[in-house]
C-alpha cells in the first residue's frame, strides 16, 4: 500500500489497524470517501493500465509459501483427488482436476509476483479527485498476468453475460503496455484463474463443507465458473484465438 500511495495510487488505509471483532468477522475503520460507481470508460482503462504498470515494479523480500496460490491450488487439488466421491457432479469434478493438472506446469502460472488480485468495480472507488484502490485482503504471489484475468472478470463478464468486445480491447491495450507478454499468456493465466476459483469452490463444498448455496456463497456463484470453464473457447475471442 506504501508502494502504491507512493507511486500516485490512492490508496484507503485502516485507521487503526488493530481490528474490532463484529459477528466473529474482523472490521476496519476508514476514512468516508465519496464516490460514484465506477464504470468502465476511456479513462478508467488507462488508470487500470498504469495501475498494473505499477504493481508490476513492485519487489519484496517476503517469500511466504502460505501466500503463493500455486501452493494453495496444488493442496486442493490433492485432497480432491484424495476424496474420489464427491457430493457435486462428478463429471465437471474430474474435468476440473485433469485441466489443473495439465496447466499447473505452465511456466507462467508458476511466476511468484506480488497481485492485488481482486480489482474491481467494488474495491475501485470513483471519487471527486481520482480513483482510490481498496480492499488488500487477498495480495498474493502468483502471474503478474492475474490481476489482468480479475480484471476482465470483474469489469466485463456479468454472470453469463460476456461482454467479448470490450474485453477484448482491453487485453489489445495492456499488451501494447506488457510487450514481455502475448495473447496466449493472457489466455493461460485466464485459465488458470477460473480453475482456481472452481478448485477453490469445490474443495469448500467437498472438503470444508462449505454451503455453495447459500445467501452469502451466492454472491460468488460457483456455477458461473463453471459456465466460464465450459465456454472457454468462446473466451478464447478475447484473446484472438
Amino acid at each position: 500500500m506504501d508502494f502504491l500511495e507512493e507511486n500516485g495510487i490512492n490508496v484507503v488505509k485502516s485507521k487503526n489497524k488493530k481490528p474490532i471483532i463484529f459477528e466473529n468477522t474482523d472490521c476496519y475503520l476508514f476514512d468516508y470517501i465519496e464516490n460514484v460507481p465506477t464504470i468502465f470508460d476511456n479513462a478508467t482503462a488507462l488508470y487500470l493500465i498504469n495501475l498494473l504498470k505499477i504493481i508490476s515494479n513492485f519487489k519484496t523480500s517476503i517469500n511466504n509459501d502460505e501466500y503463493y496460490y500455486k501452493i494453495k491450488c496444488d493442496n486442493e487439488y490433492k485432497l480432491l483427488k484424495e476424496k474420489k466421491n464427491y457430493i457435486l457432479d462428478d463429471d465437471i469434478v474430474n474435468r476440473v482436476l485433469k485441466r489443473y493438472n495439465q496447466i499447473k506446469n505452465l511456466p507462467i502460472n508458476n511466476e511468484k509476483e506480488i497481485v492485488h488480485s481482486d480489482i474491481s468495480t467494488s474495491n475501485l472507488l470513483t471519487a471527486k479527485d481520482g480513483y482510490y484502490l481498496i480492499d488488500f485482503d487477498e495480495v498474493r504471489f502468483t502471474s503478474k498476468l492475474y490481476d489482468l484475468a480479475v480484471i476482465l472478470v470483474k469489469f466485463f463478464f456479468d454472470e453469463k453475460n460476456i461482454d467479448i468486445k470490450n474485453a477484448k480491447s482491453f487485453v489489445d491495450l495492456y499488451l501494447k503496455s506488457f510487450s514481455e507478454y502475448d495473447y496466449k499468456d493472457c489466455y493461460n493465466v485466464f485459465e488458470y484463474y477460473v480453475v482456481k476459483q472452481l478448485l477453490e469452490k469445490f474443495s469448500d463444498y467437498e472438503i470444508y463443507g462449505i454451503d455453495l448455496y447459500s445467501k452469502q456463497q451466492q454472491q460468488d456463484d460457483f456455477r458461473n465458473w463453471i459456465y466460464y470453464f465450459e465456454h472457454l473457447n468462446l473466451i478464447k475471442q478475447i484473446f484472438g484465438l
